[in-house]
Parts: structure tokens; C-alpha cells; sequence
């Protein structure tokens, strides 16, 4: 009987992990800002309980602008300059004020609380994805 019930625990525990595992996709939006720094595996992995049902993307610009209201200077244009979740790609900003995190010295964003375990436990991949996208390299004019 204690295996029996060792055995549901288990199969509880995982069912349970899998239905309540933090993260961001809605695959079906469309948003302006560029997430090409997100990969799509990325994107796959991480899904907020959010919807877009309740607001249109048009309103997004203005979410965001309450989201960052608060905000000093240095961190306001910190945020506009990352733009996007690197964890769960969302535009930092559309699910409330975007949180803080130091990654060995770094200033990273992310959209939400449920990004933060996935940034500390790969803090050199999204280091590395953060400076791709504060100094993009154009190879398109490169002849």
C-alpha cells in the first residue's frame, strides 16, 4: 500500500508541476516590437495565465507607458532599450512593471516573477542575448 500510494504522489507531483509551471507564449499575438533575440523554443516553454482577450495590441503602447510611469530615468530607458522578456518574450512592460534582476553584475528585465528562476539558472545565455540586442551586429551591409 505505501508504494501504491508513493506512486500517486509521484505521478501527482509531476502532473501537478506540468499544469502549474510558470511562463509566457501566446503564439497567436502579433506585436511590433522585435523578438528576434527570443528563440522560439524559448517562447514554447513559458506560458503566463494571461490572455490579450480584454485589450487590443493597440492599447499594448499604452500599458506599457503606465507600466514604466513610476520608473526612474535610467531604468525607464534601461527597459525601452531591452524591449522585450528575454526569458518569455514578452514586450517588457504589457504584463504590469517589468522586474529587475542582476545577473553577475548585469541589469537584466524580465516580465514577471515567473522569469526569474529560468535567468538564474542560464545567466551567460541571456547575458549573451542581452548584448545581441543592445549591440545588434548588421552583417546586411557588409560587402
Amino acid at each position: 500500500m505505501v508504494n501504491r500510494q508513493s506512486r500517486y504522489g509521484f505521478v501527482f507531483s509531476i502532473a501537478f508541476a506540468i499544469i502549474c509551471a510558470p511562463g509566457c507564449s501566446d503564439s497567436s499575438k502579433d506585436t511590433a516590437a522585435d523578438t528576434s533575440s527570443v528563440s522560439n523554443e524559448q517562447e514554447a516553454m513559458h506560458d503566463h495565465d494571461h490572455d490579450h482577450g480584454d485589450h487590443s495590441h493597440d492599447s499594448e503602447a499604452e500599458e506599457i507607458e503606465k507600466a514604466l510611469a513610476g520608473f526612474a530615468d535610467g531604468d525607464r530607458e534601461s527597459v525601452l532599450a531591452q524591449k522585450m522578456c528575454l526569458v518569455g518574450g514578452e514586450p517588457l512592460g504589457s504584463m504590469g512593471a517589468p522586474e529587475k534582476v542582476d545577473v553577475n553584475g548585469t541589469t537584466i528585465w524580465i516580465c514577471c516573477e515567473g522569469c526569474r528562476e529560468t535567468l538564474l539558472d542560464e545567466p551567460e545565455k541571456y547575458l549573451a542575448q542581452l548584448e545581441q540586442v543592445l549591440n545588434p551586429t548588421d552583417t546586411s551591409d557588409a560587402e
